[in-house]
């Protein structure tokens, strides 16, 4: 693909889920379980279908041929071309990389993706367009609560941004970091991408020094060399799916994030900090659901937005996608990392907490 055609396809991608007439690329992911091949659903009710494709099979799929709709269902028909993940290649007779026992399949093994490349491999990508209907159900976003960054933004004045977290925030799994087509950029990469564009700002950098695996305590303890030491003027962190697993207490982990957000606005006079909240894993996944779900409301008790932080919670719209979506097609490794069209979501809410895409 050319770079100005992905660079397009890359700003279609940040165009707001919750407020565009066109939804591009919807991810979609079928899966076999015990009682056959499951229907999955689309986030709205289209009102007409664009595309049904495999970037990686270079394959559009055909309405009567490959699939069946009704309403914001689609269903594979029984000869359909589409790419799934088998049950014997879902939930495992033996332990694949990690061992993770199924709360749905007794005796099987929830299948781990390092690097989500199957996943990618097998996900659809509809676009469609909708109306009226159903609407997602937005957090809070205040930009004013960023006030010294938002000045840069609007004034043009350089802006270095310091991404620090866990797998999640270090850009795992976009299908980029997998080297699957589309290709779409990690996390980080998409936000600064549309920041540049809406404020046509040219003096935006930025460095991520995320780490896979870790957890908030980490974050605490490694907090100088990773973030001070940078100086950067805003700060994005995104801890909380390992603290989560291994159930730390709301608590300590509100109390770890508190100490990074007081000692980073202590050493660096002029920087603010933007914090990202927490979803949930595979509920599939025995033990990996832990204190994920009292994470934010931790974070609420112990952190005082306004004046240079802000919270982005995402955990209630994380609840509405996967209650309309279901988990795999929110999912790229299948256990706790987000898929394109989640991470895209992600990226256009830290981009509205500041301030893009107006009222």
């Amino acid at each position: 693909m050319q770079q100005s055609a992905f660079s397009e396809r890359c700003l279609k991608w940040m165009e707001p889920i919750w407020a565009t007439d066109t939804v591009y690329d919807e991810c979609l992911l079928f899966t076999q379980d015990a009682h056959g091949i499951q229907p999955c659903q689309l986030l709205f009710e289209p009102e007409r279908i664009l595309s049904v494709r495999s970037d990686y099979y270079g394959a559009e799929y055909q309405e009567g041929l490959d699939y069946t709709r009704a309403g914001r269902t689609l269903c594979l028909t029984e000869n359909s071309r589409i790419p799934y993940y088998a049950y014997d290649e879902l939930f495992l007779r033996e332990p694949r990389i990690l061992t993770i026992e199924s709360a749905s399949a007794p005796g099987r093994y929830v299948r781990y993706e390092r690097g989500g490349t199957q996943t990618q491999i097998r996900q659809l990508r509809v676009s469609y367009t909708r109306a009226g209907g159903w609407a997602l159900r937005l957090p809070p976003l205040r930009p004013e609560y960023l006030p010294k960054t938002l000045d840069r933004l609007r004034r043009g004045e350089h802006l270095h941004i310091v991404f620090y977290g866990d797998s999640i925030m270090d850009g795992c799994d976009a299908s980029g970091r997998a080297g699957v087509m589309p290709y779409m950029p990690n996390l980080d990469k998409l936000t600064v991408m549309k920041l540049s564009d809406w404020y046509k700002h040219s003096k935006i950098t930025f460095t991520n020094t995320s780490m896979g695996g870790m957890t908030s305590e980490w974050g605490l303890e490694n907090l100088k060399e990773r973030v001070i030491d940078k100086a950067p003027e805003l700060v994005i962190l995104k801890f909380g799916m390992n603290d989560g697993t291994r159930n730390t207490p709301p608590e300590t982990f509100a109390a770890n994030t508190l100490a990074m957000v007081k000692r980073i606005r202590a050493e660096l006079k002029s920087c603010e900090v933007l914090i990202l909240g927490c979803e949930l894993p595979n509920p599939d996944c025995k033990g990996w659901t832990g204190t994920q779900e009292a994470l934010e409301g931790a974070l609420d008790k112990q952190i005082s937005e306004v004046n240079g932080v802000q919270i982005v919670r995402i955990l209630d719209i994380y609840r509405q996608l996967r209650a309309r979506k279901g988990f795999y097609s929110l999912a790229t490794n299948l256990v706790n990392h987000p898929n394109d069209f989640l991470i895209r979501l992600y990226a256009q809410l830290m981009c509205k907490a500041l301030g893009v895409y107006g009222d």
